[in-house]
């Protein structure tokens, strides 16, 4: 029993740390943030008094960036927190999630949707991000996007997440008790409330399929006995 809780708590400790945190483990190597100066704002894309961008035209709407190819992911640096309150408090409709296509030397990459509330979501994989990195935002003409800058060569931070650990540990504790050879595994099911339930809550048509069933099997008994 120790050893299977050992080997139980090694795969969780295994998926959450490894697999679940492979971003981390691929950009270790990076090289560093690159200066938010050398951005360059598409002709889709004007910036507004409060620091927001703003969709002019969908087709030219990017960022570009150049990166070292030291890492795979770059980062969607949200604007401050006051200058979406002064936008809130002019009515502005700001986009809170972002969908993002990443370019990378002119090779058009996957649509992501990135989210100024959820801080893991603004580290969008970039495959092969040596090159220029061009991230475009894929939203309609007026839309407001709260967005400062886009980063390259960034690490990718670790993370835990409890709720995935609390059902990997949950998953994990059911297969221990339903193992073949617990205690539980070899509790004999009684099944006979079960028929008694059912037998109660016969009608009269089951009834007399059952007698017709029970009557032919017996008949079908005796003439292999015989």
């Amino acid at each position: 029993m120790c050893a299977a809780i050992v080997v139980a708590f090694a795969v969780m400790v295994a998926v959450e740390c490894v697999l679940c945190n492979m971003p981390f483990w691929r950009s270790l190597a990076a090289s560093g943030d690159s200066a938010a100066a050398y951005n360059v704002l598409g002709p889709g894309l004007e910036r507004t008094d409060e620091g927001l961008l703003k969709v002019t035209d969908p087709t030219q709407a990017y960022m570009q960036v150049d990166a070292d190819g030291s890492s795979e992911y770059v980062r969607m640096d949200p604007v401050s927190s006051k200058a979406l309150d002064k936008a809130a408090r002019q009515s502005e409709q700001v986009l809170r999630t972002v969908r993002v296509r990443p370019d990378v030397n002119r090779r058009a990459g996957t649509v992501n949707s990135v989210s100024v509330s959820s801080p893991r979501s603004l580290y969008v994989h970039a495959a092969a991000a040596g090159g220029s990195v061009c991230v475009r935002i894929v939203e309609p003409k007026g839309s407001l996007i709260p967005f400062d800058a886009v980063r390259a060569n960034v690490r990718v931070p670790f993370a835990l997440n409890p709720l995935r650990i609390g059902v990997m540990a949950a998953v994990l504790a059911m297969v221990l008790v339903w193992r073949p050879g617990s205690r539980l595994w070899r509790m004999p099911l009684d099944t006979t409330c079960l028929y008694t339930h059912l037998r109660a809550h016969e009608t009269p048509e089951h009834l007399v399929c059952r007698l017709l069933l029970e009557k032919k099997q017996k008949k079908g008994y005796c003439r292999k006995t015989v």
